[in-house]
């Protein structure tokens, strides 16, 4: 018999969670038929992760996807992201013990723009 790591624990539970989610948004795609382009924004540990993201995305739909860290779009190109222009965020996930700096629970997966935790 093999023994699962402790990290794993859970793992099937995990995934099949992020496969329903996934589902509930699948109609909004087709919202997306009719663009031309986007943008993928992130910072730090996943300014490597921007582009990635951006790059599989040109290679599987051939639109013009790029890559920007936060910091930089604020500089100009963020002038260039209207209404409708699709804008893929990324951020670090945090540990999923203990509080952060201001005593609040931390998150074990991604967060909504609006805060809401969809880990």
């Amino acid at each position: 018999m093999r023994r699962r790591s402790a990290s794993c624990s859970g793992c099937r539970a995990k995934l099949a969670a992020q496969l329903d989610h996934s589902w509930e948004h699948v109609t909004e795609i087709d919202r997306l038929g009719a663009v031309e382009g986007g943008t993928v924004v992130s910072r730090g540990i996943n300014y490597c992760t921007a582009f990635e993201i951006a790059l599989k995305i040109r290679e599987l739909s051939g639109l013009l996807f790029e890559s920007w860290s936060a910091a930089d779009l604020m500089h100009g190109p963020v002038a260039a992201i209207g209404p409708g222009w699709p804008v893929v965020a990324g951020r670090a996930v945090r540990a999923c013990t203990g509080r952060d700096g201001r005593g609040r629970d931390r998150s074990c997966g991604p967060a909504a723009p609006d805060g809401r935790d969809l880990g």
